[in-house]
């Protein structure tokens, strides 16, 4: 009986120690948790909700009394509202470009909770200040052309995701929406060139009719990917469209404008 019970702790152990990470995926340190607590209190701190942003597409703002952006308010995107996790920096970079560019698939869940803890902070605060906001009828990523897709091996936008959708029991549409022509990298790409190299890219099919569609991506940028896709979201007869990733650029060689702690702290507090 005893040899049972020792060789019964002995495969628990052994299962937990396979499924649980033995170390932070940003610093390597021994923990238990996907994030050591030092590196999850860093990337805490560039939450998006502790930045003063424009209230269309997120971008973090350099002038205290603005609520668009320059970009929103002399083109304003089809999308009608941007969440984002975090600014990016190196940290949650390190995590995106670990997903992307190195086949970390393991990294893609803890995107996908940095998102899901941002949208329940948007739900409890819409549901304090204007009322719960219009609930949405399915998750879309953003496709990859199949050139890109057998490339890679997988769409880093399906596997974030994949888990949110399960946490948030929203259906995922993998198939609606395709991208019809392989564009050439938008890194380093300004915005104009960027909504060049998107117009056009995307179709979608008639399963978004009458649906709120939320758009799932890893990093938005100047958001001329995403507005395409909503483009032709609403084109194929969606009643709205929204944005959600994981982090949003701030321009180059911005200062973002932090809110004041006290009011971060009470504003997006679970």
């Amino acid at each position: 009986m005893v040899n049972r019970i020792h060789w019964a702790k002995a495969l628990a152990a052994a299962i937990s120690n396979a499924c649980l990470p033995w170390h932070c995926a940003l610093c390597a340190a021994r923990c238990r948790e996907s994030l050591c607590p030092h590196c999850a209190r860093l990337l805490a701190q560039q939450r998006i909700d502790c930045f003063l942003t424009c209230e269309r597409c997120a971008l973090p703002l350099t002038l205290p009394n603005a609520s668009l952006c320059a970009d929103c308010q002399q083109s304003t995107p089809v999308f009608s509202s941007c969440t984002a996790a975090t600014v990016y920096n190196p940290l949650v970079g390190r995590l995106v470009n670990g997903l992307k560019h190195h086949r970390e698939l393991f990294q893609a869940p803890i995107l996908s909770d940095l998102l899901y803890t941002s949208l329940l902070r948007r739900s409890l605060a819409s549901t304090r200040d204007a009322g719960i906001a219009a609930p949405i009828d399915l998750l879309l990523p953003v496709p990859l052309h199949p050139q890109r897709l057998r490339e890679r091996g997988f769409n880093q936008a399906l596997e974030i995701a994949k888990p949110l959708a399960l946490r948030l029991r929203i259906p995922l549409e993998r198939f609606a929406c395709v991208r019809t022509q392989s564009t050439s990298s938008q890194q380093g790409l300004a915005r104009a060139a960027r909504t060049a190299n998107m117009r056009g890219v995307f179709r979608c099919d008639q399963s978004v009719q009458q649906k709120c569609v939320a758009i799932i991506d890893d990093v938005m940028t100047t958001g001329s990917t995403v507005d395409a896709v909503a483009h032709a979201v609403l084109l194929a007869g969606a009643s709205s469209c929204e944005v959600w990733c994981v982090a949003r650029t701030a321009e180059p060689g911005a200062a973002p404008l932090r809110i004041k702690a006290t009011r971060c702290e009470h504003k997006t507090a679970l």
